[in-house]
């Protein structure tokens, strides 16, 4: 399973820093690897790693917890959305916007 995180607050983002998180320190999303292959197929991990510099991929763990690279990516993945509906862009975008709301950091753990 392939997990999504984004922690509720900058302590629980401390804390998952260090591998310490509590049982509601995070939102999480897991992901088959169908789901992911489907996701991947969307082309948005290839959008996010060319236009933030990163390297979301399968066996790779990857963060962006930098308030610019999220609002970048929140743009980008709504721009995917305009062009291609999906459930699975929807779940990520919103994990995006959670992660801006709680001013912390979407993690990627694959």
């Amino acid at each position: 399973m392939k997990c999504i995180s984004v922690p509720k607050n900058v302590d629980a983002q401390s804390r998952l820093n260090y591998d310490e998180c509590l049982d509601d320190d995070l939102y999480e999303v897991y992901l088959s690897d169908e789901h992911f292959n489907t996701l991947d197929e969307t082309g948005v991990f290839t959008l996010l790693n060319k236009e933030l510099d990163i390297n979301i991929d399968e066996y790779e763990d990857e963060s962006i917890a930098d308030a610019v690279m999220i609002l970048k990516a929140r743009l980008l993945v709504e721009g995917m959305l305009n062009s291609n509906h999906s459930v699975l862009l929807e779940m990520l975008l919103s994990q995006i916007k959670k992660a801006e709301e709680s001013q912390t950091g979407v993690y990627f753990f694959f």
